[in-house]
């Protein structure tokens, strides 16, 4: 089956970890906006890194100079024990390019978990607008976990591992099987980073992000984030208010929702993506599946599932795992094309695999780059203790997702828990993030959020905008996994709306009203 319990490299894996964003643009046409208050802005800009004097929780953050416009922040290990050990965790800076114009700070992050922020600042003139860009230091902090001080990669080789075992195990060999591989994944894991592995959460991060603040010497920034960004930013936000001047949270989700809201956003987003794609090929005359793509899609993993199409050294196998996760992250789950993925499954039912395995190991090599995210994940998660979902739960989870579950059957008995089995068993944590979400005290947030996002699901961005006490929602027309981009010609009008906006909510703290939808044309 595709409830992959290991790599969270399916559809759960919505329910843990929102993809990095891709960085696409557009933007669009909009109503009325509505000037919010909030802190006064930070004007003074610093010709050289300014060290703070004042302890944040009994520690005094230090930057020290790296390389270029590379620096190394100092803190904790463990922020419970600012006596103990140290860490570097590297921080990358874009001075504004007009200092009479400068606000102050806008720390950044692209997104994960498990990538580094760091390239969001050294490319800065390739990702935000020159308005921007004048007006704001870039500086982007990578998150613990993510730079080889502080590695922890617990994704090796995922595309054998999705291979080695059966993921829908009926028989009572190949369910110990699988509880035997989910434990040998994780012992690894531990074996190779046990010091590190409690100290990697988000909150482990957010506290780095305080000490980041005090060390550059401001009293406030804003933050501007994307994805799983905006999971940390919403944490950042509620944990230090007194720190956030303003705050964009593009292609963004609720990370503290249970376990079953997040499941049924996740499912019914991946829905409709599959519904339209389908759609869009059974109209097309050149789209190369014939004879109907839900077909194509259901018998190609049935196939897989029955008889897996063994690769070699170089190709992975194909089973109804791998193919979940190629579908999971292909180039149309974060707004691009459907071609490659259509031409794969064409391909594959005609008996030529390449593309398929070259899909596979994408998206293996994806999650690999990112190979903190299980860590992080599992110190976040919220779900190791929850109560069992409803008995009506596979039901509804059909229900939202009918296409979906005719490709990929929820087999009877479905544990929704198995998804989780190795965060069950993880070694340390959890270090939850703060619930509600509200941000209470910190200065205006606008939350993103695209229309057809499976990655990052409108339901989820809603949810989170509606826990914010000062949050507003911009909606963008747009199938894209993160609205903010630069890119001539911007390719839509929703997305050049959804641009517009954000940068004059930075600059201007002028933001949409609640709800304002950017529309196509």
């Amino acid at each position: 089956m595709v409830w992959h319990r290991l790599a969270l490299a399916t559809l759960a894996l919505a329910v843990l970890v929102a993809a990095c964003s891709d960085g696409d643009s557009e933007s669009s046409t909009t109503t009325t906006t509505t000037t919010v208050a909030a802190a006064p802005s930070t004007t003074t800009s610093p010709t050289t890194e300014p060290e703070s004097d004042e302890p944040i929780g009994g520690f005094v953050p230090t930057l020290s100079p790296w390389s270029g416009n590379m620096s190394m922040l100092t803190v904790p290990l463990d922020h419970d024990d600012p006596t103990g050990p140290t860490v570097e965790v590297p921080v990358a800076r874009a001075e504004a390019t007009d200092p009479d114009k400068r606000i102050g700070v806008l720390l950044v992050n692209p997104g994960g978990p498990g990538y580094p922020a760091s390239p969001l600042a050294i490319f800065a003139d390739q990702v935000f607008t020159a308005e921007l860009r004048e007006r704001f230091d870039i500086v982007a902090l990578d998150p613990r976990g993510t730079f080889p001080d502080t590695a922890v990669n617990c994704f090796v080789d995922l595309a054998a591992q999705w291979a080695s075992v059966d993921y829908s195990p009926d028989a009572p060999g190949e369910l110990q099987a699988l509880d035997e591989s989910v434990q040998a994944w994780v012992d690894r894991c531990e074996a190779q980073y046990g010091d590190l592995l409690p100290h990697v959460s988000t909150m482990d991060t957010v506290h780095d992000m305080a000490m980041l603040v005090s060390a550059l010497g401001e009293e406030q920034v804003s933050y501007f984030g994307f994805s799983y960004g905006t999971a940390l930013g919403s944490a950042f936000a509620t944990t230090y208010p007194e720190l956030v001047r303003a705050a964009i949270l593009d292609s963004a989700y609720l990370a503290t929702a249970d376990l079953l809201d997040s499941m049924l956003d996740s499912f019914s987003a991946m829905d409709d993506l599959l519904v339209r794609v389908f759609a869009e090929c059974d109209a097309d005359p050149e789209c190369p599946i014939t004879g109907g793509a839900q077909q194509a899609f259901t018998e190609l993993a049935a196939r897989a599932d029955a008889d897996p199409i063994t690769g070699n050294r170089l190709l992975p196998t194909i089973n109804e795992q791998s193919f979940a996760a190629a579908i999971r992250f292909s180039e149309v789950a974060y707004g691009g094309s459907a071609d490659p993925l259509l031409l794969a499954v064409a391909d594959a039912n005609d008996g030529q695999y390449f593309r398929l395995q070259s899909l596979i190991a994408d998206a293996a090599a994806l999650l690999e780059a990112g190979g903190s995210a299980l860590a992080i994940s599992c110190m976040d998660s919220p779900y190791r203790d929850q109560v069992p979902l409803p008995d009506d739960a596979i039901e509804r989870l059909t229900a939202v997702a009918t296409t979906y579950a005719s490709v990929f059957p929820i087999p009877e008995g479905f544990d929704p828990f198995a998804v989780l089995d190795e965060c069950a068993r993880w070694p340390a944590g959890p270090d939850l993030l703060p619930d509600p979400l509200s941000a209470a005290g910190a200065g205006p947030i606008l939350v993103v959020a695209a229309t057809e996002d499976p990655v990052t699901p409108l339901a989820s961005a809603e949810r989170l905008a509606a826990e914010l006490v000062n949050g507003a929602l911009l909606v963008v027309d747009s199938p894209v996994h993160g609205l903010y981009q630069i890119d001539i010609p911007i390719r839509t009008e929703a997305r050049r709306c959804a641009t517009e906006y954000m940068d004059r909510f930075l600059i201007d703290l002028v933001a949409p009203e609640d709800g304002t939808f950017c529309a196509e044309g």
